[in-house]
């Protein structure tokens, strides 16, 4: 049988428990669902799902098994009597700094606003695309650099290195 090409219009739906579906964008949700705010093929929207779902358990279960941030991660001052930055590492072995960051956006967002900055240290993070990783897991929609002053390097995806300049040459963008 041959198969025929699907030239619908989708809608990407989530439910309360933060799962993710795709439906006809032209017909009411079913009960329980609410519209996430991607229309499109069937492709994109699937795409579009495969990138902010990233952690597939309903979010009563993920809630289960939370532990105290005090078990994952231990925060200091980078130096005594300084609170920018605020230095997070992890307690144990292994942890995946995305995935504990998605779980923990409230207690990262409190973090950074009292002390203005957070470094994450020691987790092992080895590649910009394990970078991007974090951070979409933090912030799903990632902005493009656009403009500016300086001219910037693409290192992966949305990740752009600032200009450098020898240090024997001044910039007129940073304090030398």
């Amino acid at each position: 049988m041959e198969e025929r090409e699907d030239n619908a219009i989708y809608k990407v739906v989530v439910n309360h428990e933060e799962q993710y579906s795709i439906w006809p964008a032209e017909k009411e949700n079913p009960l329980g669902w609410k519209n996430e705010g991607k229309v499109g093929p069937k492709a994109e929207c699937l795409a579009h799902i495969k990138e902010v779902w990233t952690d597939m358990r309903p979010l009563s279960l993920r809630r289960k098994v939370r532990v105290s941030h005090s078990q994952l991660v231990k925060l200091e001052a980078i130096q005594p009597g300084t609170s920018l930055p605020v230095v997070i590492h992890p307690a144990l072995d292994g942890i995946d700094l995305a995935a504990w960051a998605q779980n923990n956006c409230e207690f990262i967002e409190a973090h950074l606003l009292k002390h203005g900055g957070i470094l994450f240290r020691n987790f092992g993070v080895n590649s910009a695309a394990e970078f991007e990783r974090i951070a979409k897991s933090i912030c799903p929609q990632l902005l493009d650099y656009v403009g500016g002053a300086a001219p910037r390097t693409k290192v992966s995806g949305r990740f752009i290195l600032q200009l450098i300049f020898p240090r024997n040459i001044p910039s007129p963008y940073t304090a030398n």
